[in-house]
């Protein structure tokens, strides 16, 4: 569903952001399991500060990432890269820059979902207890540890790709259709292959 560059992606799903924030917001049920099946009080504690934390940023997320989807107009994101490459803009200088607000908004509260400072409250360092994986050591601990380094990666990819496959449609556009682009689709001068629709 990220879409890699113009020609390399999963797949064209027209509800793909819906899509990403689901999964990425599957990792609150790991959390609260993780400390519930501790057996602990204290774990308990810290899964559910962890998971009362993810849920409350989760609503400021989607409402920074609803406003650039009401500016696209769609939920693809190859639909948003199409918008943005035929307005000539990026959607952060849409709207006389108003835009910035809710991609700084958008920033903050991604921050916060990976539990990282200045948003570490839920592990309590100045405790004694480490927040939901306190009971667990050795495999587990670094399984818990892995699991939660990675719960930032969704959210940062949604921006740089679509920035890099931005700028790869206005450099295959500058320079003209390519050789194969007749073969492949040839839409948009040759930068968009076409793809089919998936909306069943």
């Amino acid at each position: 569903m990220l879409p890699l560059s113009n020609w390399l992606y999963v797949a064209d799903v027209n509800v793909g952001v819906l899509v990403i924030l689901a999964m990425s917001s599957v990792g609150i049920l790991g959390i609260i399991l993780g400390g519930w099946s501790s057996n602990s009080h204290y774990p308990l504690l810290g899964a559910l500060r962890s998971a009362a934390q993810l849920v409350s940023y989760e609503v400021a997320l989607s409402f920074a990432l609803l406003s650039g989807l009401m500016v696209a107009g769609t939920l693809s994101m190859q639909g948003i890269i199409k918008a943005q490459q035929e307005r000539h803009i990026w959607f952060i200088a849409e709207n006389y820059g108003f835009m910035i607000v809710p991609f700084v908004v958008y920033i903050i509260a991604a921050t916060a979902e990976t539990n990282r400072a200045p948003f570490d409250l839920p592990e309590a360092e100045s405790e004694l207890v480490a927040g939901f994986h306190t009971e667990y050591s050795g495999f587990r601990w670094a399984l818990l540890a892995r699991i939660s380094g990675q719960h930032g990666v969704p959210r940062s990819a949604v921006h740089p790709l679509r920035r890099e496959l931005l700028r790869t449609a206005q450099e295959a556009q500058r320079s003209g259709p390519t050789k194969n682009a007749g073969r492949r689709g040839d839409s948009m001068h040759g930068a968009w292959p076409s793809v089919p629709d998936c909306s069943g």
